[in-house]
């Protein structure tokens, strides 16, 4: 629990740094805008999306990677948490 909120507050400080909405950042990884506030409010994200995080996090994948399979799956659906 401990690494994943690590995890959640190390991609919120990325979304402020980039200077992203909720919306936009989130929403790379199909979460809504309100799943989103609670997912950054202590809400807990599924094991896909926290494996999708670290690897953002840590640089291995970007907005492109993300993008690029939502295109191919004919759009990430939004998904509540």
């Amino acid at each position: 629990m401990r690494v994943e909120r690590s995890l959640i507050r190390q991609a919120v400080a990325l979304r402020l740094q980039l200077g992203k909405s909720q919306e936009a950042f989130w929403g790379l990884f199909g979460l809504s805008q309100p799943a989103a506030s609670r997912l950054e409010c202590g809400g807990n994200g599924s094991a896909s999306l926290l494996v999708l995080l670290s690897l953002y996090v840590a640089g291995r994948i970007d907005d492109n990677d993300l993008l690029s399979v939502s295109a191919r799956e004919g759009g990430l659906g939004r998904h509540e948490v």
